[in-house]
């Protein structure tokens, strides 16, 4: 029963969490020098099939149409009000714990990586 009630919980905040995701398409400027992969914010070039994490914790991939990145971390619309996400930018990870307390998380569970 307590396994029931803990994904009942994980799906709520699974429902209340929605993943940012932004396509950088390749626009080929010059027919001569095509381009070899995907060129990301700081421009480092990524060949084509590879991922890659950005310091922001979005989690990028190169095709031959671009670059797709979705966020790690996920944008809670609604927590009980006595709860908070805390998040590790080294680690790009995630959990909901008490605005009171930060080492003890939130009665309603946790989040982690949620896309």
């Amino acid at each position: 029963m307590g396994s029931l009630f803990r994904l009942s919980v994980f799906l709520c905040v699974v429902a209340m969490s929605y993943a940012q995701c932004y396509f950088e398409p390749i626009i080929i400027t010059d027919i001569t020098k095509l381009p070899t992969g995907c060129q990301d914010s700081k421009g480092d070039l990524h060949p084509f099939g590879s991922k890659w994490m950005t310091e922001g914790c979005y989690s990028c991939s190169c095709s031959e149409d671009g670059a797709s990145c979705c966020n790690q971390i996920p944008q809670i619309v609604k927590s009980p009000p006595d709860c908070q996400l805390l998040v590790d930018k080294k680690t790009c990870t995630s959990k909901l714990v008490l605005k009171s307390d930060t080492s003890v998380a939130c009665p309603t569970g946790g989040v982690e990586k949620i896309l």
